[in-house]
């Protein structure tokens, strides 16, 4: 691993093992000077090395994988939009596959531009990967610059990318294919109206593709597939505005608002209003973890034992030796017997002795 001069951030560096194994020792001679000289930001270094200090117990190992595109996988699922299952089913290319129905190109072009040039199609993160990211929970053109679309698109090539990805995936956004406005019934659209319903009708029970919700002593309870519930506290429904000025019922709750970076207002109790991207957001996010929470026991009997979990990324400490990454992730990739028929694999795995990020 190369010193970087007193111009470079420590941003740049690949924080890998390595890396973190190679600035250590400057670290950890309390020399502030020594470290920037050497590294740059020792800020930046210092945080570049966090991830690497969790390490295993002597004779022991560290075994990770994580889920492959689990929110894609369970929001196709739970929508019922088949094409994107078959997809996970079979060559897991949903960047691919996304972008080719949005620009109206042939997949087969996207695997023959890898087969012959070794690199990604550049539609295949301009166009798919970016629209995936960002439109599976409602997002527009904001949602889309956040993952950097405007680099590539002006702000009405992003719309049409927008209403193409939206128009492409019917059973979750629930569109029209004509012009993109609201058209049958799908998965946004489905679990708000089920929402709205049972704050209507308190003590009557709506569901949409087996989401269930109900109002019950003031608080909204989800029901998941797999039967655990969220809870929204004293829901109130009130008649509002759309960004674009049409009036619309706007569905609020009471809790603890999430601190943001940069952003004042956080950790403190107080209404706030919720939409149908954020109840699916709620719903998918939940039921990954579902998933995910299902198999740690079953890990942890089989002689993997769990000592961290990041979002959908399990490490367990085992003997130098013991079992091996294929096993962990076929215990992984079980699914619930709610989620029988679901494509859930986990793959990427490694093993050693300090935590990375591959």
């Amino acid at each position: 691993c190369c010193h970087a001069d007193a111009e470079q951030s420590g941003k740049d560096i690949d924080w890998g093992i390595e890396a973190m194994e190679a600035v250590v020792p400057s670290i950890m001679t309390r020399d502030l000077r020594e470290v920037e000289r050497l590294w740059g930001n020792a800020l930046a270094a210092v945080s570049g090395c966090l991830r690497g200090m969790f390490r295993a117990a002597p004779g022991k190992e560290l075994i990770c994988s994580d889920y492959s595109a689990i929110e894609a996988v369970v929001i196709a699922a739970i929508a019922g939009e088949e094409w994107r299952m078959e997809v996970f089913r079979t060559h897991g290319m949903i960047y691919e596959m996304s972008a080719a129905k949005i620009m109206s190109l042939p997949f087969e072009d996207f695997v023959k531009h890898k087969k012959e040039t070794g690199q990604h199609h550049p539609m295949r993160k301009k166009v798919g990967k970016i629209a995936e990211l960002a439109g599976g929970f409602g997002g527009g053109v904001g949602a889309y610059k956040r993952f950097g679309a405007d680099k590539f698109m002006s702000d009405d090539e992003i719309q049409s990318t927008v209403t193409s990805w939206r128009v492409a995936s019917p059973m979750i956004a629930g569109v029209s294919p004509y012009d993109g406005s609201r058209g049958p019934m799908g998965l946004w659209h489905g679990l708000e109206d089920a929402a709205h319903a049972a704050v209507r009708n308190v003590g009557q029970c709506f569901s949409y593709r087996g989401i269930a919700y109900q109002v019950q002593d003031a608080v909204l309870y989800c029901r998941l597939l797999s039967g655990r519930t969220l809870t929204y506290i004293r829901p109130l429904l009130r008649v509002g505005e759309t960004p674009w000025g049409s009036p619309t019922d706007i569905l609020s709750f009471e809790g603890v608002m999430t601190p943001k970076v940069g952003m004042s207002g956080g950790g403190k109790w107080c209404r706030m209003d919720t939409w149908y991207g954020q109840l699916v957001e709620n719903v998918v996010q939940a039921t990954a973890r579902d998933i995910l929470t299902y198999n740690l026991p079953r890990l942890e009997a089989a002689g993997y034992p769990v000592v961290l979990h990041v979002h959908d990324e399990v490490v367990s400490e085992v003997p130098e030796g013991y079992g091996s990454v294929e096993e962990f992730e076929q215990i992984m990739g079980t699914a619930p017997p709610w989620a029988a028929d679901w494509p859930i694999k986990a793959a990427g795995g490694w093993r050693g002795n300090r935590y990375r990020k591959d």
